[in-house]
């Protein structure tokens, strides 16, 4: 019975590996370790591939953004007129420019009449050196044959020129308003600068706006405009302090 239990417990216990199948196994482990590090290593090199052309496409996208954006910048400089090189007009003045050239058509039409065709308001050229000349005005003075700045014009002159601005530029606003007229016209000293020839051209080109239907007042202290006006609005000071009006109307 005593050797039976022996060889019994004899086969149950496990024998030791013989070396050569101790190095299998651990070169099993290490076959198994390199094959997961290699799965990892790929799975890292497909990630990168995705990132790689979705850097590809960011960077198509911020070549072609700067393009654009050098594009408007460049745009955006011509329209405020700080465009190195080229005339420095923003794109407001550019379209004041527009209108202005048709103020002043009006306008000289009124201008060389009041001045018995002396003068004649021109649009100045540009020059690149300037920064902001795209509205200046010079005048043609043809008794001198040479065309120079509407600051040289006297008090006077001056006036006549603001007057036929003014009417130039209602007559603009009429044309490019659909049809919308001005009725009612305000003008506001200036006359005692003038001549007695020139306040007569003034006076006459006023007078020729109102045989119409349009209101044209004129606000002055030159007592020769009272021939002229026949109805008036008289405004007296008072001694006391205060003043009155008095409406006249010339039969």
């Amino acid at each position: 019975a005593a050797r039976a239990d022996v060889e019994r417990l004899t086969a149950e216990t496990p024998r030791p590996l013989p070396a050569e199948e101790t190095g299998a196994v651990e070169e099993k482990k290490a076959l198994d370790a390199c094959r997961a590090a290699i799965a990892a290593t790929e799975g890292r090199v497909k990630l990168n591939e995705g990132l790689i052309d979705r850097l590809e496409e960011l960077c198509a996208r911020y070549d072609a953004a700067g393009k654009r954006l050098a594009l408007l910048t460049r745009l955006s400089q011509l329209c405020e007129g700080r465009l190195a090189g080229k005339y420095r007009v923003s794109f407001e003045q550019y379209v004041q420019r527009s209108y202005l050239e048709q103020v002043l058509r009006h306008a000289n039409a009124r201008f060389t009449l009041m001045t018995d065709g002396r003068f004649e308001l021109r649009r100045r050229e540009l020059l690149k050196s300037l920064n902001d000349g795209a509205l200046e005005l010079n005048v043609m003075d043809y008794h001198s044959g040479r065309e120079r700045p509407v600051a040289s014009l006297s008090g006077g002159e001056a006036f006549l020129a603001s007057l036929a601005l003014a009417l130039g530029l209602s007559e603009t606003i009429s044309e490019e308003a659909g049809g919308v007229n001005i009725d009612t016209l305000f003008v506001d000293e200036g006359f005692g600068s003038l001549d007695p020839a020139a306040l007569d051209q003034a006076v006459n080109t006023l007078l020729r706006l109102g045989e119409g239907s349009r209101l044209v007042g004129i606000v002055s202290h030159v007592a020769e405009l009272r021939e002229r006006i026949g109805q008036q609005i008289l405004v007296k000071s008072l001694p006391e302090g205060g003043s009155t009006a008095l409406v006249r109307i010339d039969e």
